[in-house]
């Protein structure tokens, strides 16, 4: 996962990671106001390639995952966060809500451990192929997105998409070209020559057709990522 921030242009998931990793760094920087040390909790974290964004800032960075073999600081699952409340300036999950059972009870439990003011930083798919790992749930509208982070309480809800029609039937086709091409030898160029051509292709097209993108009917998109915010209480009292 290292090369999520700046995947490779060969790379058939490169029409996911690029644009989100641009989103992600936009929304950390517009966020990121104050000198303080913030308080950053990574759910799903992986190899944390996220981290860096907050390079620049004093920072204590908690990274939680399923797995031992990722380098997290805590094994736990997102449905049941073993944190106090409201003690988080930052809660991240990348790539993961279309994975997890119960979505709802894990953005309960993002809302709980998020401080007055904290920012929630969420992405999945809309559209992708079937990918276990080890199961895989869900898949997503921007509607169905807001509903979901309304219901367990945030007000302030940014839906940020990433990539329109073109470029989802382009990373279709990449993840087919990249999935054929590695079981039958003879297919190789379509790995090697098509998944860079359709990677420049896709936002290309996205322009050309733009009546083809979010949030029109008939669009398809390819990944969104949701800022949401808590209310700060004694702010909005005072």
């Amino acid at each position: 996962m290292g090369d999520r921030l700046n995947p490779k242009l060969k790379s058939s998931l490169y029409l996911v990671f690029k644009p989100l990793g641009l989103a992600i760094q936009k929304e950390v920087s517009a966020s990121l106001t104050a000198d303080r040390q913030v308080r950053v909790l990574d759910i799903g974290c992986g190899d944390k390639p996220y981290k860096v964004l907050f390079g620049n800032k004093p920072c204590q960075y908690v990274g939680l995952d399923l797995s031992e073999k990722q380098p997290c600081d805590v094994i736990a699952l997102g449905e049941y966060l073993p944190f106090g409340d409201a003690i988080f300036d930052f809660v991240l999950s990348f790539q993961v809500l279309e994975h997890i059972i119960a979505p709802f009870q894990v953005l309960e439990e993002i809302y709980r451990v998020l401080a007055p003011g904290g920012h929630c930083l969420v992405s999945t798919h809309g559209t992708f192929v079937f990918h276990p790992a080890p199961a895989d749930y869900w898949r997503w509208t921007h509607q169905g997105l807001e509903r979901l982070f309304h219901s367990v309480g945030f007000d302030s809800i940014k839906i940020v998409p990433q990539g329109g029609t073109s470029s989802c039937i382009c990373l279709l086709l990449a993840l087919y070209f990249s999935f054929l091409s590695d079981r039958v030898k003879w297919l190789m160029p379509l790995k090697w020559i098509g998944i860079p051509l359709l990677n420049i292709l896709g936002p290309v097209l996205d322009k050309l057709f733009h009546f083809l993108n979010h949030p029109n009917p008939f669009n398809l998109t390819v990944n969104y990522l949701v800022h949401a915010q808590k209310a700060n209480k004694e702010r909005n009292e005072n």
